[in-house]
């Protein structure tokens, strides 16, 4: 008998985790995300070359969003990995935003692992919280830290198009429906 409480109980507990991770999901795909290019780049330290900086807004921003909760250095390491992406930048009008926000004790080792950064691309370094304070709706979850948005900063996909060929196909097919919502707005 208590083996069956102790199971209900697991299952109870894991449906509570699954919809509040549901709702968290829900309510950022809702949201309005602000990325501002200028103002991260007044308010932050940059790491690697000015690649992603456009005269015209992109059809659509990839943002990896490191706020501290997991090993910088892993982090750091794992952004060479996107060195083969960057080329859709050019390509396909893709922009890819890279920012962490480190805790305040972390900020000078992450500048030093930044530095040594074989990433072809700018990294913010956002020591002073910018892009959180600009969104507060943003999620803790880390599941969430990686996401595509529009131009009006509509969430269109989250989690990292490059993880694995299902992603990118998808991330494909919303890359293509964006270039034509474009379209039919330039004509009307």
């Amino acid at each position: 008998m208590r083996w069956i409480y102790s199971f209900c109980l697991t299952l109870f507990l894991f449906s509570c985790a699954d919809d509040r991770v549901t709702d968290e999901l829900r309510r950022f795909q809702s949201s309005t995300i602000k990325v501002d290019n200028e103002k991260y780049m007044e308010s932050s330290n940059l790491f690697g070359n000015e690649a992603g900086f456009k005269s015209c807004p992109p059809v659509a921003r990839i943002v990896y969003f490191s706020g501290g909760e997991s090993c910088t250095a892993c982090y750091v390491k794992g952004l060479a990995r996107f060195n083969e992406y960057v080329h859709l930048e050019s390509e396909e009008g893709i922009e890819f935003v890279f920012i962490m926000s480190p805790r305040t004790d972390e900020i000078a080792r992450t500048a030093a692992l930044l530095s040594n950064c074989p990433l072809e691309h700018t990294v913010y370094l956002d020591t002073c919280n910018a892009f959180l304070k600009d969104n507060p709706e943003f999620p803790q979850n880390e599941l969430f830290h990686s996401f595509v948005i529009n131009d009006a900063g509509n969430v269109l996909m989250v989690g990292d198009p490059f993880k694995n060929e299902k992603m990118l196909s998808l991330f494909r097919k919303i890359v293509a429906k964006e270039k034509e919502r474009r379209k039919v707005r330039k004509i009307v």
